[in-house]
């Protein structure tokens, strides 16, 4: 009886794990910042879940604008949806779906459709920011829940996925550069 069940255990173990994680088109970082119509450097104040009629469950979170460079302004207080939530007891998963927290800091490119805004590629559009300890912020990108493609649907290359470590002010002068080139005045205001 033992044998059968150190056989069974082993058998569990042995089985292959179901992997969860989204699929998205990984685009350059000029088409990411050319897509967006919102792209803004700000904290998470609230976040909140609702679900659908059909049942659809989507996390809204509030984020206060430090830095609006297309889209809202500095102060203005945004809401950003995306797939996925804590409902009562109930969580909901949608891999790839940032996991976003009040009190954490995000750089975000965001598109608008039918009134809601939202991520675009999921976490993809959503930069991680950490403070530095000395009054700056470093991004970072987590695809760690995405398969990443190119549109032609092979593998998407580590160079153009990969984000660690940009100084916020790096990534500041990117973005606005992009948009002085497709002829979108940024704003350029900073909170103090």
């Amino acid at each position: 009886m033992k044998q059968i069940g150190w056989m069974l255990a082993l058998m569990t173990l042995a089985m292959p794990m179901v992997a969860q994680a989204s699929v998205v088109i990984a685009v350059s970082e000029n088409e990411l910042i050319e897509r967006a119509d919102t792209i803004v450097f700000g904290a998470v104040v609230r976040t909140s879940t609702k679900v659908a009629p059909g049942g659809r469950v989507t996390t809204v979170a509030e984020l206060q604008v430090f830095r609006g460079l297309r889209g809202a302004k500095l102060g203005e207080i945004i809401t950003v949806e995306f797939p996925g939530g804590r409902v009562g007891g109930l969580v909901s998963y949608a891999a790839g779906a940032p996991v976003l927290r009040p009190g954490d800091s995000v750089f975000a490119f965001m598109k608008t459709t039918r009134g809601i805004r939202r991520p675009l590629g999921l976490a993809y559009g959503v930069l991680k920011a950490r403070s530095d300890g000395l009054g700056s912020y470093r991004l970072f990108r987590d695809t760690s829940d995405l398969i990443l493609l190119t549109p032609a649907g092979k593998p998407a290359p580590v160079t153009m996925t990969r984000l660690e470590d940009v100084a916020l002010e790096d990534m500041v002068q990117r973005v606005q550069r992009r948009l002085s080139l497709i002829g979108v005045r940024s704003v350029t205001e900073v909170a103090r």
